[in-house]
């Protein structure tokens, strides 16, 4: 696991905030086209299940290296996808996302945090922690007093 990149197991409590801060980063294996019809569709890995592997093995079966799945992205899903960059939180990709349909981020959270979800659930996305800066950085970023 890269460093600053959130594990499977959430922290028992993780405040909303705090939640909404961190920045969706794209799984770099994941291969990116299109659907016949125009729409994004993702080429993503798989890992079978261990005990799957275990039951291929005992009937003499060696299990494939490695597999694939798609997921064909509808409108909304692909617009939430282009906005996924590494650098944007989550409460941007809602915001950009609540401008760019005309709705309110109210309305737009709980269906862009769902998609996310799925997204992490499917190993499509990992959440980066929030960059927190030094103390005293700030300070010294801004030049010289006169």
């Amino acid at each position: 696991m890269r460093k600053g990149i959130a594990s499977n197991a959430a922290p028992a409590t993780l405040s909303r905030a705090h939640a909404l801060n961190f920045r969706p980063v794209k799984n770099q294996e994941i291969i990116e086209g299109h659907s016949s019809d125009g729409m994004i569709l993702l080429i993503y890995p798989i890992q079978p299940r261990p005990w799957i592997s275990r039951l291929l093995k005992r009937f003499g079966v060696t299990p494939p290296a490695r597999q694939t799945r798609k997921l064909e992205l509808d409108e909304l899903g692909g617009d939430v996808w282009r906005l996924l960059n590494g650098h944007r939180r989550v409460v941007e990709v809602i915001r950009a996302f609540a401008v760019a349909h005309r709705i309110s981020e109210e309305e737009a959270e709980p269906a862009v945090t769902q998609f996310l979800r799925t997204l992490g659930n499917r190993g499509l996305i990992a959440m980066a922690e929030p960059v927190h800066p030094k103390a005293g950085a700030d300070a010294h970023s801004r030049g010289p007093k006169a």
